[in-house]
């Protein structure tokens, strides 16, 4: 099997700034002399594509603009065109220690775009017969409780499975990123649940317990991890050499982007995680080594046509209902061109690729500040790349506005009085997420304790629901007083939790 590297080309790896180009251009001029008479064609036609690049990549700086500075983090952008590196830039410092700036080589985490390669470590090992895809999870993971037994791989990697994802769970904890816990410890949450969001294949809700598991069926079926298999059959045939599933938080990585996150006061400080769990994320990446990656999905040199129609077909609910969500892969329509691409978002890093089958193009955008959004400047720099072959814009004066005077923001209830408080004050048990929770009253309302650490202000909406910032807790009377409530946060719902 041939590496794509012999295939890809980098004929415009704008690391300079644009100010930076007259000195290209001089050391050409005194290199020209060693290229020999038959490479003159070829590099006719780099240069054909390397003005092309130049002009759009004016516009494409504009996108990037808030970031080319020396003093902020930023991203790297990479478009792929026809198995060639268009164009390929760093904005901004991979690290504000040592004054590092970006470049195409600098390695991000790069969140749930991870997922991908998961799905596609699995899908390959299915077609090698190590597991089937309509398999019930419970069939490798006899841990799980009953409820699990509808599950089966596939309604993993669609996120129709209905469990509830592990890491909101962890912060119904008091657990965040910084801590630090194992794939095992998850299995472990995840046997004391007592339901699941909603009935396997009925709904899709994103879960990052879906890739996490498959991390795990990777390593209790084949005896090695999911680094090791996708290095066996992604990374080294495609000679992803710098790409790694990153489960070690101790390990050097050369070239490393450092993860940044900002106060109020608008200071940056390094935002990354000792967490090692992969699956649902964990991929070190470059844009050169990514575009190996997108390249793969044109060139097909990993997997074959089967496996990209496998990668690439959509879920459907148990209703008919077909979903946008493939495997790891998000379709989807932009000015009428389709598209298929997906985001990630972990502590300090953001990422985005955004791939156009019918143009041979990718969009690849990875960075490492966490106030930036990569899948909106991803759709920018595919609009900059592509505009001429995307249907026209539409006209802003056709979009609905509300009517005036109307508002989107839901009534508040007034702050509780000191009697209606006290209903709800005391102390809850989850046995689901072993936490316990103490509603207290604070300087200006009440206040939720998680597990003696973290507080949340709550206020009421409705007569039995109290919401923090994320979380939404509905309570339940059992013999006119409180009893508990059933705690949620989007992606975990129905958390119950009972008085003491």
């Amino acid at each position: 099997m041939r590496e794509i590297r012999s295939r890809l080309q980098w004929p415009y790896l704008k690391e300079a700034s644009v100010r930076s180009i007259p000195l290209l251009v001089v050391a050409f001029v005194l290199l020209t002399p060693v290229f020999c008479a038959p490479a003159v064609s070829a590099q006719e036609d780099l240069g054909v594509l390397t003005r092309e690049a130049g002009m759009r990549g004016l516009r494409i700086d504009s996108v990037f603009a808030p970031f080319d500075n020396p003093r902020s983090p930023g991203c790297a952008v990479g478009v792929l065109e026809e198995g060639r590196l268009a164009f390929a830039r760093g904005y901004g410092m991979a690290n504000l220690d040592h004054g590092i700036a970006i470049t195409s080589r600098s390695i991000f985490r790069i969140g749930s775009v991870s997922k991908q390669f998961t799905a596609a470590v699995v899908v390959l090992l299915a077609r090698e017969g190590v597991f089937s895809l309509d398999d019930g999870i419970r069939k490798y993971f006899p841990e799980l409780p009953e409820l699990y037994s509808p599950i089966t791989v596939r309604n993993l990697l669609h996120h129709t499975s209905g469990i509830r994802d592990y890491l909101e769970l962890m912060e119904m904890r008091g657990v965040g990123d910084e801590a630090t816990y194992t794939e095992d410890d998850v299995v472990r949450l995840l046997s004391r649940q007592k339901a699941l969001n909603f009935d396997p294949g009925s709904q899709y809700r994103y879960s990052n317990s879906g890739y996490l598991l498959l991390s795990r069926l990777v390593h209790r079926t084949t005896g090695m991890t999911l680094r090791d298999q996708a290095q066996r059959l992604l990374f080294e045939p495609l000679g992803m050499e710098r790409t790694h599933f990153h489960d070690d938080h101790r390990e050097i990585v050369p070239d490393r982007a450092t993860g940044y996150g900002s106060g109020s006061n608008g200071r940056f400080f390094v935002d990354q995680t000792t967490l090692d769990i992969v699956g649902d994320g964990g991929v070190f990446t470059s844009i050169e080594d990514l575009s190996r990656w997108m390249d793969n999905f044109f060139e097909l040199s990993v997997g074959g046509p089967d496996w990209l129609a496998t990668m690439e077909t959509r879920g459907i609910l148990t209703n008919g209902d077909t979903l946008d969500y493939a495997l790891g892969l998000r379709t989807g329509l932009q000015r009428g061109l389709p598209t298929v691409g997906h985001g990630g978002a972990f502590v300090g890093y953001r990422a985005a690729t955004l791939r156009y089958p019918s143009e041979a193009v990718s969009v690849m955008v990875l960075c490492n500040y966490a106030r930036t959004d990569p899948s909106q400047m991803a759709g920018e720099v595919g609009e900059i790349w592509l505009e001429d072959r995307m249907d026209p814009r539409p006209d802003p004066q056709a979009v609905s506005e509300p009517p005036s005077g109307t508002s989107r923001e839901e009534a508040t209830t007034p702050l509780l009085t000191s009697d209606e408080q006290r209903p709800f004050l005391g102390e809850y048990y989850s046995e689901e997420v072993d936490a316990t929770y103490r509603i207290l009253r604070g300087d200006d309302g009440l206040v939720l304790d998680v597990n003696d650490g973290l507080t949340l202000p709550l206020e009421r909406r409705g007569q039995d629901t109290l919401i923090g910032e994320w979380l939404t807790l509905t309570f339940w009377i059992e013999g006119g007083s409180m009893a508990g409530f059933r705690a949620g946060s989007g992606r975990a719902g129905g958390i119950v939790f009972t008085r003491r």
